[in-house]
């Protein structure tokens, strides 16, 4: 009869184990889905990103006017999901344009800088915007916080990248003066 007392600690330990398994598993795997989210995000600024250049490629260098970036981007990507984030479902666009390049010259004759002066300009990013988001343009104080503590910004030199809230204000979002942030 003492081997029922120890069989019954034995699967008390089992249940309990298992049971401690099961609930960080399921931690992990929200921690996963989190971060999977915020790279689909990352990959849908950088196909945008690489629109809003194709875009300027065939208009003279020139990104879209005021108020039609979505709409100009719309022919150059594969599906309408890449103006969504995961992690912001409402709205039907997820990101802002830089209010500062909105219909300024790229590249080209017309470009009033060199090349060179819009590597780490941001042109994309992570926003949080009124409505659903469709050709917004804004700034600093619009920046949505979203992934891991940070937003996902798309650049006028091709890349992207997640950056940190303390790290927005020193992003160069002005071209033409190289200056630093500032609200909108």
């Amino acid at each position: 009869m003492t081997a029922r007392p120890a069989l019954l600690v034995v699967l008390g330990v089992v249940v309990v184990c298992g049971g401690y398994c099961v609930v960080d598993w399921f931690a992990s795997a929200a921690h996963h889905r989190h971060h999977t989210r915020g790279t689909a995000c990352l990959s849908n600024l950088r196909q945008l990103g690489a629109a809003l250049m194709e875009y300027a490629d065939d208009n003279a260098g020139r990104l879209p006017p005021k108020g039609t970036w979505v709409d100009a981007c719309v022919p150059r990507v594969r599906s309408a999901w890449v103006f969504c984030c995961r992690e912001d479902a409402d709205r039907a666009c997820s990101y802002s344009i830089n209010r500062w390049v909105e219909g300024k010259a790229v590249s080209g004759k017309d470009a009033p800088l060199p090349a060179e002066a819009w590597v780490g300009v941001p042109l994309l990013f992570d926003s949080d915007t009124v409505g659903n988001g469709w050709n917004s343009l804004g700034g600093l104080a619009m920046v949505a916080p979203r992934h891991e503590s940070g937003a996902n910004f798309a650049f006028a030199d091709g890349h992207a990248k997640r950056q940190k809230p303390e790290d927005y204000a020193r992003l160069t979002w002005e071209p033409a003066s190289g200056g630093t942030a500032s609200a909108p």
